[in-house]
């Protein structure tokens, strides 16, 4: 029986299926590197570059396919009589399964978890209804399902029976993604890292998806194979992710989540922002991911911080200057200074006079911010920000978002150094309320928000 996941640090003994010969190796997982090495004693061999994907046959007979690969140079070994020859691979993305996993096969169907957030996502009125019954009784076993015209999502929860007692024991919360259209191993993480984002935000940390299952079928359409015998199993998909979080690893704490499954009042509003949060990622996917950004940075003060919040606030679709200027005083404007170049024979300025004064139709930095601080004050409750907060945003602006982009930046001192901190956090708070301004939370849910990390640094740090 095939392996149902890979372990790392472990070799595991393969051949490769693309060349027609079979050429064996080792494949080798570890916490950041998918890599296989291929041997052929005496006979040369080059796996081409432009190979989209590598198939590779275990001794169980099941496959490992590797995706977004990186091809290493041919390699040999001689001695005086032989020769053998070596080619490393690594990758990105390997799929683990009954058998391969081409690029355009279609995804139907993908389960993942968020070990950080197992506290966080445990529904117990769910839990107990699947503790005390029979793992053979017909009971729906999701806490929720949020259905969007393209997907739908649900919370499920994994599982284990006992063969003496036949009782469930509920062991970690598991999301579950059908697509009406199906995607491909390209293109369906996009749908993953939307629900992982979300939950993100609620928490204030930044988390990957682990324990990945793709299947090419829907549950209906599992549920048919199993009955005709056909059906092979899941496909487990190992994932590198470069940009590693600098937080802790513990897991989030819910106290501090503006969305929960605290009761069925806080489960309707969870599916409800969630519900918000997929319909809107295509306006807000940009900014969402700088977000995680942020969120990977948080136990640092950096210029890479600086740069990631500022990027964010500058993608937040509701942070844009508006207009206050009406354009017909602008093109009068306009009129009047083309003239007077023209008098003063500057002709080389008159493309640029349109291009300045356009700018003179959105509102200042302190007007755009003081107007963004007081709507979220409004929604929130003044206690959520601080008086000063504008200046702080302007800082980060005007005073530190250039120095840091154009070269090494230090503090000359402890004052601009408080100065600096405080600026990221005010950009990082303002950032993440009006990401969560629209959410349909509860009002314990609007409390809540000042707990989440991204504002609760910000307001303890304006305390000093």
């Amino acid at each position: 029986m095939a392996r149902d996941r890979l372990e790392t640090d472990t070799d595991y003994v393969c051949c490769e299926q693309i060349t027609g010969r079979a050429i064996q190796g080792a494949l080798r997982l570890s916490d950041d590197r998918i890599e296989v090495r291929l041997v052929s004693f005496d006979d040369f061999f080059f796996i081409d570059r432009d190979t989209e994907h590598l198939p590779l046959r275990l001794e169980d007979n099941s496959y490992a396919t590797m995706h977004s690969a990186f091809f290493g140079g041919p390699g040999s070994c001689s001695s005086r009589t032989e020769k053998t020859h070596n080619q490393t691979i690594s990758a990105s993305t390997l799929i683990h399964g009954p058998d391969e996993w081409k690029p355009d096969d279609p995804i139907r169907h993908v389960t993942f978890e968020l070990p950080r957030a197992k506290a966080f996502l445990r529904y117990d009125p769910k839990i107990k209804e699947l503790e005390s019954n029979s793992p053979w009784s017909e009971i729906d076993t999701y806490a929720f399902a949020v259905e969007l015209p393209g997907l739908t999502v649900r919370l499920g929860y994994r599982s284990t029976v006992s063969m003496t007692s036949e009782r469930v024991r509920v062991e970690a919360p598991v999301f579950v993604i059908d697509f009406a259209q199906p995607r491909s191993i390209k293109t369906y993480l996009d749908d993953v890292q939307t629900v992982v984002r979300f939950v993100s935000a609620a928490l204030g940390i930044a988390m990957h998806p682990e324990n990945i299952r793709i299947r090419r079928v829907s549950d209906e359409e599992m549920r048919s194979s199993v009955e005709k015998g056909d059906f092979l199993g899941d496909h487990s998909v190992t994932q590198m992710w470069f940009r590693k979080s600098h937080q802790d690893d513990g897991e989030g704490r819910s106290y501090r989540a503006f969305a929960g499954l605290l009761d069925e009042e806080e489960m309707l509003a969870f599916c409800a922002c969630l519900h918000l949060w997929l319909e809107r990622e295509p306006e807000w996917a940009r900014s969402n991911a700088l977000m995680m950004e942020c969120l990977r940075l948080q136990r640092e003060i950096s210029a890479e911080r600086m740069l990631a919040a500022c990027k964010w606030l500058e993608e937040v679709p509701t942070a844009k200057a508006v207009r206050v200027t009406d354009d017909s005083i602008i093109k009068t404007i306009a009129a009047v200074a083309l003239q007077a170049a023209d008098k003063l024979g500057q002709d080389r300025l008159k493309a640029r006079i349109p291009q300045a004064l356009e700018r003179l139709t959105l509102e200042s930095h302190r007007e755009r911010f003081e107007r963004l601080v007081a709507r979220v004050a409004d929604t929130f409750g003044p206690g959520v920000v601080h008086k000063d907060m504008p200046d702080h945003l302007i800082a980060a602006l005007r005073d530190f978002r250039g120095k840091v982009a154009h070269g090494h930046y230090e503090p000359k001192d402890d004052a601009e150094s408080e100065a600096f901190a405080r600026s990221i956090f005010a950009v990082e708070a303002l950032c993440l309320l009006l990401t969560c301004f629209d959410m349909p939370m509860t009002k314990d849910g609007l409390d809540r928000i000042k707990q989440n990390p991204l504002v609760e640094h910000y307001r303890l740090f304006s305390l000093n």
